[in-house]
């Protein structure tokens, strides 16, 4: 069982992107997606539009979001997705806000995930695109937990 744990920014298409990379360029097929925000504005069309991209890759995922706001109660939101989980848990930091991409790794342990990934843009304007516009040479998708340095 995969569960990815996605985070959300301001830009939707930065938090679908991320997702869409891992599906079609990794051949992840997740059972779970978590999407955490920090405001709830955006998050259901979020969700919304991930569960139809995913949909044209065969695959039927759970998705539960989330709105948190920080300290103790998004503490107790990764416990309880990395307690309920029996397998591999992926961190998709592209589309999450700086604040809440330094509060999981803050409150987190790195080994309660087998992979962070961040899908880096070489043009800030790329992440206001559904990915399969976005030119292979434009972007890469990174696991900082396997290659910390960048390489």
């Amino acid at each position: 069982m995969t569960s990815h744990l996605v985070l959300a920014g301001d830009e939707p298409w930065d938090t679908m992107n991320g997702v869409w990379a891992l599906i079609k360029d990794n051949d992840d097929s997740p059972d779970f997606i978590y999407i955490l925000a920090e405001e709830k504005d955006y998050i259901d069309d979020v969700k919304d539009d991930i569960r139809i991209m995913i949909g044209q890759y065969g695959l039927e995922t759970e998705i539960e979001t989330d709105v948190v706001k920080g300290g103790e109660p998004l503490v107790k939101k990764i416990n309880n997705i990395v307690d309920s989980e029996k397998e591999e848990i992926v961190l998709d930091i592209t589309g999450g806000t700086k604040y809440l991409s330094a509060q999981i790794l803050i409150h987190s342990h790195i080994d309660w995930f087998d992979h962070i990934y961040c899908l880096f843009y070489l043009e800030q304007e790329h992440m206001r695109k559904p990915y399969p516009l976005i030119e292979n040479s434009r972007i890469v998708l990174k696991d900082l937990k396997k290659d910390p340095e960048g390489e």
